[in-house]
């Protein structure tokens, strides 16, 4: 009869201190694309469709900007930490393109514009977006590693004394070979801090709006980031605009095709 597998704990700990063996292994979860619903802000010109929606809102912003960041190899759902971006300050703007028409056309985030009350939004990165909606969940994860840093020091002479046994019953090592035998959920880390850090700025830059060609019969999707002003609890009177330029030759003058939008007024606290 096999022995009891160790805890979680044990394990982990022995991952951290033999990395050299198994780290390079490690894989992460995969996390499934949100499904989104259809907009409701909706045109059409030129041979052009385009719909505009808002994540400001805390009940559509929790539901996509979440990632697993668990270091426990069962916790396999989306949703760990989510984040809640309007309330942090990040206005994200999901747009959606297809071009029906003959002309090829430019896509460029610098021509999608928000306006509030007259004032235009600046935009923000990916990166810039992900860390000021997550600040809360990052201080969170250090306050774990803090914790796992002191439970660590306390129980090394324990893990070290049981790493032989542990070994044989949870990493598959041969010559010139090792290999985790169940799946990590962060890949080159074994703390909670970077783990959430990588996975937020992951998530952000997956889902945003890319630079791209239009071309006839193609469709493109993605966010595009603003940073809000301090202290709103409600948008109102928000306008966004967005501008395709047609694919020409360098020189020559090409058609604009410009859409404007007027979104309803939107709640950024989850008590509404």
């Amino acid at each position: 009869m096999k022995p009891k597998r160790l805890s979680w704990f044990s394990p982990a700990m022995i991952a951290f201190f033999m990395s050299g063996c198994a780290a390079h292994d490690l894989q992460p979860f995969w996390e499934p694309s949100p499904k989104f619903s259809p907009a409701k802000l909706r045109a059409a010109q030129d041979g052009l469709d385009l719909s505009v929606d808002e994540f400001a809102s805390a009940k559509k912003s929790l539901e996509v900007f979440a990632v697993t960041v668990s270091l426990n190899p069962e916790a396999k759902d989306i949703g760990n930490v989510a984040v809640d971006v309007g309330a942090h300050g990040v206005l994200p703007l999901r747009l959606s393109i297809t071009n029906r028409g003959d002309t090829q056309y430019i896509i460029k985030k610098e021509a999608v514009t928000a306006s509030l009350a007259g004032g235009t939004l600046p935009h923000v990165s990916n990166q810039a977006a992900a860390d000021t909606s997550a600040a809360d969940a990052y201080s969170k994860a250090r306050g774990w590693d803090a914790l796992l840093t002191a439970g660590i020091i306390v129980v090394a002479p324990i893990a070290l004394f049981s790493l032989p046994w542990a070994l044989a019953y949870s990493i598959d090592c041969i010559p010139d070979k090792c290999q985790v035998t169940r799946e990590a959920p962060c890949k080159d880390s074994h703390f909670y801090h970077p783990c959430t850090v990588n996975k937020f700025r992951e998530r952000f830059k997956t889902l945003e709006l890319r630079d791209a060609i239009l071309r006839p019969g193609e469709a493109a999707t993605g966010f595009v980031y603003f940073k809000l002003p301090e202290k709103l609890t409600r948008l109102e009177s928000l306008t966004a605009d967005i501008t395709l330029a047609e694919d020409v030759p360098q020189g020559q003058s090409g058609k604009t095709v410009t859409f404007k939008f007027t979104l309803p007024p939107i709640s950024l606290t989850t008590h509404e």
